[in-house]
């Protein structure tokens, strides 16, 4: 593969690369990651339709025990429940796994506003604040997030909660907070591994 160009690349270059077996997806509508992905196991969570189980997240994670080498979050798109999905996946995380998350860049703040990537973008910004997790997002298929469980060699200060973000704080910040990389920037440090991130 040349180019990574969506998310669904960007994890299938994961495991390939990475050898990566176990996948779990958070928000499965209609499957298009969830079959396209080609994990060895795969779990798919939603309360609506698609993947292999049936519950909202927080009760899937209430449960779940088993640990996963990469994780996609693309479910409920409000800052506050990404937020919690992708804190309850890094406790579900193996050692060297990834979370990844979709719709982090909202090309408008249409986007945002009519919850076409609703307002994960913050949930990814506050990620960017913590000194054990090291992330960066994919400039593509509306910001493509990727957090791993590694000292953050570029952390930022945010002084408002998430609820108090807006569209033109992302647009000042995008650059420091989403830390934003090309499609070959994303493989390079794929190839690379955790030691390198």
């Amino acid at each position: 593969m040349s180019r990574v160009v969506d998310r669904i690349e960007v994890i299938n270059f994961l495991i390939d690369a990475r050898g990566y077996r176990r996948y779990l997806e958070i928000g499965c509508q209609y499957d298009v990651s969830f079959h396209a992905v080609r994990a060895a196991e795969k779990v798919g969570v939603d309360p609506a339709s698609g993947g292999t189980l049936r519950m909202p997240s927080d009760e899937f994670f209430a449960l779940a025990v088993e640990p996963f080498d990469v994780v996609l979050i693309d479910g409920d798109h409000h800052h506050d429940q990404v937020f919690r999905d992708v804190c309850h996946a890094l406790r579900l995380l193996r050692p060297g796994g990834v979370v990844v998350m979709h719709d982090c860049l909202p090309p408008t703040a249409g986007h945002e506003a009519l919850s076409l990537c609703g307002t994960a973008w913050r949930a990814f910004a506050k990620t960017r604040e913590r000194p054990d997790l090291e992330s960066f997002t994919g400039d593509f298929d509306f910001g493509v997030g990727i957090v791993q469980k590694r000292r953050n060699s570029a952390p930022v200060r945010i002084d408002r909660p998430m609820a108090a973000l807006t569209y033109a704080d992302f647009t000042a910040n995008r650059e420091a907070w989403m830390r934003p990389l090309s499609p070959d920037g994303v493989k390079i440090l794929a190839l690379t591994g955790p030691d390198a991130w």
